[in-house]
């Protein structure tokens, strides 16, 4: 079997740059400081974007749609978006200059975001009937600095 690499990247915003790049803006760590929680209230973050890339063997033809989902740190699991066959054979046309991998992105944006306590977000891409575990970031208690 061919190796697929999956990737998440979380981060404060995705970028759409001129020339077709793309710039990644705040990428987070592991771990994610909450801002102080005060007990029976809750805290907000208003947006959080996760970029998702995913490499394979461009001699292989993945099926399609590759979908990838989201899993709140309360265990619902939210679909975040596909990619489609179209885009999945454009990048294995890689091959035909001399690229033996083809590379794939995803990218999605959760906004206002609550938290009543620590917890974790995990997001996993399902391709050809197995879930890869692309990225996890913990959502961890301020540190009190005195």
């Amino acid at each position: 079997m061919s190796p697929i690499s999956v990737v998440a990247l979380f981060c404060e915003d995705i970028r759409d740059e001129v020339g077709g790049t793309i710039s990644l803006i705040g990428i987070f760590s592991d771990n994610a400081e909450l801002p102080p929680l005060v007990e029976g209230t809750a805290v907000m973050i208003s947006k959080l974007s996760v970029y998702i890339r995913i490499n394979f063997d461009a001699d292989r033809d993945l099926p399609a749609p590759i979908k990838y989902h989201v899993i709140m740190p309360d265990g619902v699991r939210i679909p975040a978006g596909e990619i489609n066959k179209e885009t999945i054979d454009s990048a294995r046309s890689t091959k035909r200059l001399g690229n033996p991998i083809a590379g794939l992105f995803g990218r999605f944006q959760m906004n206002s975001l609550v938290f009543a306590k620590p917890g974790r977000i995990v997001v996993e891409v399902d391709i050809d009937s197995e879930t890869y575990l692309a990225g996890a970031l913990n959502f961890v208690p301020h540190a009190s600095r005195t």
